[in-house]
């Protein structure tokens, strides 16, 4: 099963990297006909993903009353910030000036966010929203994902 996991990925990307350089997107340097080039670069693109390249930066504890509906809802949670290592000391310095910024990022992502959002087990969507919310808030782009440490909801 994971050979063919495997396989697919690779067919894929090369279908992908065919694409861009007939696209004239690509440098062009790309053979696609080449398996062990087209190995190697999937190789370099999957380092670029590996969690050792990644940093995670404390983004504080938030309490969040959130009213939809007549229902109060008081949310509770632990964010932190990921993003790649070389950016975290740039991220970190800009944190420290849009503190204020960041927080009210959250805070309106929460208040804006329906039910469906908030009782999603996995909170896709709603990290997806938080990472939005704070790259525009700090005006940059080098948040990736956001960490939920400790997520509680309860009912008022």
């Amino acid at each position: 099963m994971k050979m063919n996991d495997s396989i697919v990925r690779l067919l894929l990307f090369v279908a992908l990297i065919a694409n861009c350089i007939a696209c004239g997107s690509g440098s062009g340097k790309l053979d696609p006909s080449d398996p062990e080039q087209v190995l190697d670069q999937f190789k370099q693109e999957a380092r670029k993903h590996h969690p050792k390249n990644f940093a995670e930066v404390d983004l504080g504890e938030f309490a969040v009353v959130h009213r939809r509906d007549k229902h109060v809802l008081f949310i509770r949670c632990q964010l932190f910030a990921v993003m790649p290592k070389g950016d975290q000391s740039e991220f970190s310095k800009s944190l420290n000036s849009h503190k204020l910024r960041m927080k009210e990022a959250v805070v309106q992502t929460f208040r804006a966010s329906d039910r469906v959002k908030i009782n999603d087990p996995n909170l896709k969507q709603l990290r997806d929203d938080l990472v939005v919310a704070i790259n525009k808030a700090m005006n940059t782009r080098v948040l990736r994902n956001i960490v939920f440490t400790s997520f509680s909801v309860a009912r008022g």
